[in-house]
């Protein structure tokens, strides 16, 4: 059988090529769009998967329904592991 060649999928002649064109171009804009491209992307799929984990957690039920005002609570008992910690 014949051997398929290899495909370079780890992005190395597109890093190639962007960094030859920032150092042939005069566009003061180009390591801007440069850096776009390397992070603002995966950036932008990370805060959707997020926003995503965070939508799906509001529609859970409440966890603590013995609880009032869960901001007292936590507040409460960050005053008590202070006072713990500082005697």
């Amino acid at each position: 059988m014949k051997q398929r060649k290899r495909v370079d999928r780890s992005g190395k002649q597109t890093l190639l090529a962007l960094a030859k064109i920032g150092a042939t171009s005069d566009d003061p804009y180009v390591s801007e769009n440069i850096d776009h491209y390397l992070y603002g992307a995966p950036k932008k799929k990370r805060l959707k998967k997020r926003s995503r984990a965070f939508r799906e957690l509001a529609k859970l039920p409440p966890t603590f329904t013995h609880i009032p005002d869960g901001a007292e609570y936590i507040h409460e008992q960050r005053r008590e592991e202070d006072k713990l910690n500082s005697a």
